[in-house]
């Protein structure tokens, strides 16, 4: 499997470094039957106009130089008017495909492709929900003698994007097209990693602390992170805004007192979702299981209240140092 280097949108679209879109696992084209109109396959008459079943042998689909064929060939937005040729791909390539294949498993008796999208208009019409696929192509159509025609020799010219493909909805760009903003904006990876590196470590420091400890580390620990992200780690002095010392107090109870008010909510949110959720918490049904109890008398509610509370103590420095540090 080749391997694309870039931010992963979905798992199988990735963003490059430059913005195109590479969409992998493409299905670009299938096996069985299909239907088309009698002038396309060059019938004239009355003919010309019937609908004619096409049967698409997989001898025929997946010979190697059929397959071969589509290697690299242009990508377009809808079909263009006629095959592309070097005088004409310049008007109408937006990218390109590679890395074609015989699909397997579930997609078995389908050609799969990754597409580059290198055009803007394209990459948003994606996006969008433009997902189809249809392919331009070559071949000969041989009669079976009852009406029905096969292909044979198939070569390929492009790949398009289409709203709706004569190979069914299956032939399409995978992946949702409902992936929030949020979720697809560029992290900063090399924020994103010191900081995953960092609460792997601080998770191995506070393994026996009790929650006032975690808590004090947390708020030390956060504060390390704000010297480094004001530039005041290595010695340096941080910038004058002009506040006097007693303001700068003030402003910091402010600051920790709406931080506290944040950790109460999220922690509420946490119980209340807990309260919605069906199952019991497992150490609940563990501590049940047990004791061969369903009913709670009093001391078992005072433990489950007890354990309840010290969970919240514990949640609440890890959810500060979150806030802190994001």
């Amino acid at each position: 499997m080749l391997a694309y280097y870039g931010y992963t949108v979905s798992p199988n679209q990735i963003e490059t470094g430059e913005g195109f879109l590479i969409c992998r696992n493409v299905p670009i084209a299938r096996t069985g039957d299909q239907e088309y109109l009698g002038r396309e396959l060059g019938l004239s008459g009355a003919d010309a106009e019937k609908i004619v079943v096409v049967h698409r042998y997989p001898e025929e689909v997946f010979s190697d130089a059929a397959l071969a064929s589509f290697e690299g060939k242009p990508t377009t937005d809808d079909h263009p008017p006629e095959l592309l040729t070097p005088d004409t791909a310049s008007m109408y390539e937006k990218g390109h495909a590679q890395n074609i294949r015989k699909g397997t498993d579930e997609w078995e008796g389908y050609v799969i492709a990754d597409l580059h999208i290198h055009d803007r208009g394209l990459i948003d019409a994606i996006q969008r929900g433009k997902r189809e696929i249809s392919c331009g192509y070559e071949c000969e159509y041989v009669s079976d003698g009852s009406g029905a025609f096969s292909q044979k020799n198939i070569r390929g010219n492009h790949i398009a994007v289409v709203n709706r493909g004569r190979a069914g909805k299956r032939a399409a760009i995978l992946d949702s097209n409902t992936v929030k903003k949020d979720q697809a904006k560029r992290p900063e990876r090399k924020a994103m990693k010191k900081k995953g590196l960092f609460f792997k470590i601080f998770g191995q420091a506070v393994k026996d602390k009790s929650p006032e400890e975690i808590e004090q580390l947390a708020m030390d620990a956060a504060d390390a992170f704000g010297e480094e992200d004001t530039g005041t780690g290595d010695g340096g002095e941080p910038e004058k805004d002009g506040n006097t010392g007693t303001a700068q107090t003030v402003q910091d109870a402010a600051f920790l007192t709406a931080l506290d008010q944040k950790v109460d909510k999220l922690l509420s949110l946490f119980d209340e979702a807990a309260k919605e959720k069906p199952e019991d918490d497992p150490m609940d049904v563990a501590i049940k299981e047990l004791e061969g109890e369903d009913e709670e008398g009093e001391e078992k509610k005072e433990a489950k209240v007890y354990r309840q509370e010290e969970k919240i103590k514990r949640r609440r420095p890890w959810i500060k140092l979150w806030l802190l540090l994001f």
